[in-house]
């Protein structure tokens, strides 16, 4: 399994890619009032008669558009919103790859700021069961939706175990009873390092708030044992650093570890809050513990 170990933090870019998108949006809305309604969303786009080569710019603007509209509804207004979308690019076979082979890029992809694995295992689901499909991408999508729906939000963590510095062996299981953000990292990453600068400002808002006994949890997933001992030195000494020394979590895919570093956010009973999350997420979620 190959682990892309550059994954970007995107606190600085994700605010630049909002604000791309919201002027994509101010101007659009000069010619045309802006969609708002998921189930006819994509009602004004013929799939059957577009030129996908020459308009990908501006499905992809329609696409950016519809996740954050699905942001705004319910889930099972989503399921129904995202099934009429692929169905309409269902009459043309070409179409139906190109949009879901765009969805992929924007929910599933490890960089992409907009990337949710309930609204792909959507999509997923619907490949799945489309006659459309062809039997070797079906095989693809199974694996892909096996993984997507490890550790959703709301439900219980995959138990891991890990060693620690002193050689002394735990898991996550034995860390119940308080809430937790887990960093799953390999040591030769850079972007991992950049993200300690931030999660040591979390740790330290932190601990001015009522989730002051929340652990931080750094985890190598991959990598040598060397390295990791090394990389310690990096870590306050309150955080709780664990080496996979079998690589269990990705031999057994416990997790979806698509790239370095992954974010999870858990409460006390190891239900997971936030999955395979970012900085933006993160820090608005845990400033409304305020």
């Amino acid at each position: 399994m190959r682990i892309n170990c550059y994954k970007l933090i995107i606190d600085r870019s994700r605010f630049i890619f909002v604000l791309g998108v919201l002027l994509t949006i101010g101007l659009s809305s000069c010619s045309r009032p802006p969609k708002t309604d998921i189930l006819t969303f994509w009602n004004d786009l013929d799939f059957d008669k577009i030129d996908l080569d020459r308009n990908v710019g501006e499905i992809d603007r329609l696409l950016i558009n519809f996740v954050m509209l699905l942001d705004k509804s319910s889930l099972e207004k989503v399921d129904s919103a995202i099934h009429i979308a692929l169905g309409q690019a269902e009459s043309n076979p070409r179409a139906l790859r190109f949009l879901s082979d765009r969805m992929q890029e924007r929910l599933y992809d490890p960089n992409s700021t907009l990337r949710n694995d309930r609204y792909y295992s959507t999509v997923l689901h619907y490949l799945i069961s489309s006659n459309r499909t062809q039997e070797s991408d079906r095989i693809r999508y199974r694996t892909q939706l096996a993984l997507v729906q490890k550790n959703l939000p709301g439900a219980v963590a995959n138990n891991f175990s890990f060693q620690q510095a002193t050689g002394e062996q735990q898991d996550l299981n034995s860390l119940k009873g308080t809430y937790k953000l887990v960093m799953f990292y390999h040591p030769l990453c850079y972007a991992c390092k950049s993200a300690l600068a931030d999660l040591k400002a979390i740790d330290r808002f932190l601990q001015r708030t009522k989730q002051s006994k929340m652990r931080l949890l750094t985890v190598c997933a991959a990598g040598d044992e060397k390295d990791w001992r090394d990389y310690e030195v990096e870590l306050p000494k309150n955080w709780i650093n664990g080496y996979n020394k079998e690589e269990e979590i990705i031999r057994n895919d416990l997790y979806d570890l698509k790239a370095f570093p992954t974010f999870y956010l858990m409460d006390q009973d190891n239900r997971v809050l936030l999955k395979d999350t970012d900085m933006v997420r993160l820090v608005s979620y845990i400033s409304s513990w305020t």
